[in-house]
């Protein structure tokens, strides 16, 4: 559990500094591209491993198909990371969704977030 929270420490701390130093650019160049690009892939595997987490700490948090988990610990972190980048881009099939008020709490203000980021 430790690890998975510093990595979510870790990646949200390079999101800083990739958005920080996108923003400081007053001209756009290919590396402001990139960077932005990089930060909302960033912003997806934080989202990812937020999920992770909490399905870690709050068993059950999502419904995820059977067939989608992986070995025999059922690792759920390729399922989480679909689910959230499915989200960040609006897609939102419904093949995996919340099943706890915790995870159903989390998930809405995702979706308000990447509705602000997108205007």
């Amino acid at each position: 559990m430790a690890a998975e929270t510093f990595r979510l420490v870790f990646l949200c701390y390079v999101l800083w500094l990739v958005v920080r130093r996108v923003l400081r650019d007053r001209t756009i160049t290919l590396d402001t591209i990139a960077g932005a690009a990089c930060a909302y892939f960033l912003l997806g595997m934080i989202w990812a491993d937020l999920f992770f987490v909490l399905e870690r700490l709050r068993p059950g948090s999502f419904k995820v198909p059977a067939t989608w988990t992986i070995g025999s610990d059922r690792d759920l972190r390729a399922a989480l990371a679909y689910f959230s980048f499915a989200t960040l881009t609006t897609l939102g099939y419904g093949d995996i969704h919340p099943n706890d008020p915790a995870a159903a709490c989390v998930t809405p203000r995702r979706w308000c977030a990447s509705s602000i980021s997108r205007s």
